[in-house]
């Protein structure tokens, strides 16, 4: 199934199933929640353009102001994706430093130093 296909879907459960249940004074927003699994799927570009494509349709159907939604959708398929790319560098550089305490703590100094000196030529 397309991703087109899926915010019209969520878009269309929203307005038309969802719209009556309310949990604690509010209601549930599909197209925010596809928008924001795409943004982790496909990338910061792919969640921008879902989430342009699912404000505006989400504003004309809805019958709000034009461009509104498609903007906040915007920002957040662009913004989830580039603090899940942040978060992924920093975990990455985290697991790396974890590694090298654990293998300096295995390997203790004696032993690299005296592999890591040269030995001299010729005496």
């Amino acid at each position: 199934m397309s991703w087109a296909a899926l915010i019209l879907t969520a878009l269309l459960l929203q307005s038309v199933v969802f719209a009556r249940f309310q949990l604690a004074g509010a209601k549930p927003e599909l197209v925010y929640l596809l928008t924001i699994v795409l943004a982790f799927l496909e990338g910061p570009s792919s969640g921008a353009v879902a989430g342009f494509a699912g404000g505006m349709a989400q504003d004309f159907l809805l019958n709000q102001p034009k461009g509104i939604t498609a903007l906040t959708l915007t920002l957040v398929g662009y913004v989830v994706a580039g603090v899940l790319t942040v978060a992924t560098i920093v975990l990455a550089r985290l697991s790396l430093r974890v590694l090298e305490q654990r293998a300096e703590a295995a390997f203790p100094d004696e032993q690299t130093e005296s592999v890591a000196q040269p030995q001299p030529v010729g005496n």
